[in-house]
């Protein structure tokens, strides 16, 4: 129970902090953010992207996303919890 409570404090966090959290899907070449709501976020160089390792995040870029891949062709960032920020235009 205390570890459910931690990770939605997390998750609130990092909410607060602007970061929009779901799940990385990738198809066709594109990568996505599939989100609670049944919505998708398509995801490219203009969003700060990074996926839950361990007890916290690791960054990646939309390239990492879509052409990191094993022996067989999968995507091994495809399927794990994500979070993405628009990243700030000067």
């Amino acid at each position: 129970m205390i570890e459910n409570l931690a990770e939605s404090l997390k998750q609130t966090l990092s909410i607060i902090d602007g970061w929009t959290i779901g799940r990385l899907v990738v198809v066709d070449d594109k990568a996505y953010l599939d989100l609670d709501c049944g919505e998708s976020v398509t995801l490219n160089d203009s969003f700060y992207i990074q996926v839950r390792h361990d007890n916290g995040y690791h960054a990646i870029t939309v390239n990492q996303t879509i052409n990191t891949k094993d022996s067989f062709g999968w995507c091994l960032f495809a399927g794990l919890d994500a979070r993405i920020k628009c990243k700030k235009v000067a």
